[in-house]
């Protein structure tokens, strides 16, 4: 089983999604159909995202916030922002095989938000670096950075051992990338 493939499987074993981009489809033309098939208008575009996305996106769905480009008002807040959105898209900068986890720098104040507040979380792993276990990520991650690791939805079990998605984070994580027969 190749990398691509135990992340796929671990990713879904934790309540993940994981959809491959068909042939002939760009990110952001499976994107739109995912936007259009699922309703997730509006939206918060953030750093790893197509450059053609809101382009794309125009007439599927409203984009409320496109944080992968430099923001002309510093004091504008992220979260209030994400808020009103049903999805955040963002990249992500490693992926973790064993243990189906992504593993995002917060290097923009929005990313963080984005991956955490909207409903949502759609995430690309268009270019993302595989590293088998946790340990051979750490051994490359820059010390200096705060990294967020996902592994699908936010659970929490109650006191009576009641697992529930969703509680202080996204109810539903997406990932997107390659077919694992490419990898």
């Amino acid at each position: 089983m190749n990398d691509l493939s135990l992340f796929i499987q671990r990713f879904q074993e934790l309540s993940g999604e994981y959809f491959a981009i068909p042939a002939g489809f760009t990110a952001s033309t499976f994107l739109r159909r995912l936007a259009l098939a699922e309703d997730l208008s509006p939206l918060v575009i953030g750093r790893g995202a197509p450059g053609d996305l809101a382009e794309v996106l125009t007439g599927a769905a409203e984009i409320i916030a496109d944080f992968s480009v430099p923001d002309p008002d510093p004091m504008r807040n992220a979260a209030q922002v994400a808020s009103r959105a049903k999805a955040g898209i963002t990249g992500v900068d490693a992926i973790i095989s064993e243990t189906g986890t992504l593993a995002l720098y917060s290097k923009v104040s929005g990313d963080r938000v984005l991956s955490l507040i909207p409903p949502v979380h759609i995430v690309l792993l268009d270019g993302a670096p595989i590293y088998r276990s946790l340990e051979e990520f750490l051994a490359d991650a820059d010390p200096r950075e705060t990294i967020q690791f996902i592994s699908g939805p936010s659970r929490t079990a109650d006191i009576e051992k009641m697992l529930v998605l969703g509680v202080h984070g996204p109810l539903r994580v997406i990932a997107m990338g390659g077919s694992p027969g490419d990898a």
